[in-house]
């Protein structure tokens, strides 16, 4: 499934680049009620940045 998160209203509101350093993480369903658990540790998701204000990346999703 494509995901596309448009952050351009608020891509300036820090300094130092922040924006493009924008990355989608993946993690497991249970780290909602066991965040504590090591194995709820997040998994990068391949992601496209294109500093303007768009960010976009792959993702799986679970059925249920």
């Amino acid at each position: 499934m494509a995901l596309s998160v448009d952050y351009d209203s608020f891509r300036h509101a820090y300094g130092g680049d922040w924006a493009i350093r924008l990355r989608v993480q993946s993690l497991p369903a249970y780290a909602l009620t066991t965040p504590g658990r090591p194995a709820c540790a997040a998994t990068p998701v391949p992601t496209r940045n294109n500093g303007s204000g768009t960010l976009s990346a792959d993702v799986a999703v679970g059925a249920g």
